[in-house]
């Protein structure tokens, strides 16, 4: 340990986020739990995801623009429940460019061998209750080791739900 309490991996101090240690202790339960429904619905939607090309930033209304608006962009990752770490906003950028960049090479391990789903979802700055329905969104794909964030259709299971990390 070091002298601050802190588990450390080596010369760095490794630090956790409540979501991560969720998941973990979700992981390792002994006895394992059952999944539940909704986790059973999380992982058909994982295996069903309709996979695309690409994101690209779709272009601001002509509305927006005209109010001066600004767009930020909150990156969220989706586990299949509570229980294993729930949803988590890591990041709101500036640009969607930065927000892809993340997600797309899962930098910082943002997928953290739980959150198979993460969302880029654009939000009005400094406007109360103004809704941009822009979301781009991914599935994990491959290995823990060596798979990576790829571009996917909408999930059907996440049909009319909006302000996904609640940040907007």
């Amino acid at each position: 340990m070091a002298t601050d309490d802190k588990p450390t991996n080596g010369d760095e101090t490794v630090v956790w986020s409540a979501s991560a240690l969720k998941s973990m202790r979700a992981a390792i339960a002994d006895p394992p739990r059952e999944r539940t429904e909704d986790e059973k619905e999380y992982i058909k939607a994982v295996r069903s995801a309709v996979l695309r090309e690409d994101h690209v930033e779709a272009p601001p209304t002509e509305e927006f623009l005209r109010l001066g608006g600004k767009r930020l962009y909150a990156v969220t990752t989706i586990a299949s429940s509570e229980r294993y770490g729930g949803k988590r906003t890591v990041i709101v950028c500036s640009t969607f460019a930065r927000a892809k960049e993340i997600v797309e090479t899962n930098e910082a391990d943002i997928a953290e061998m739980a959150y198979f789903f993460a969302v880029i979802e654009a939000v009005a700055a400094d406007w109360l209750y103004y809704y941009l329905d822009e979301k781009y969104w991914y599935v994990w794909d491959g290995s823990w080791k060596d798979g990576k964030y790829r571009p996917i259709e909408k999930p059907e299971m996440f049909a009319g739900l909006t302000n996904i990390g609640d940040v907007g």
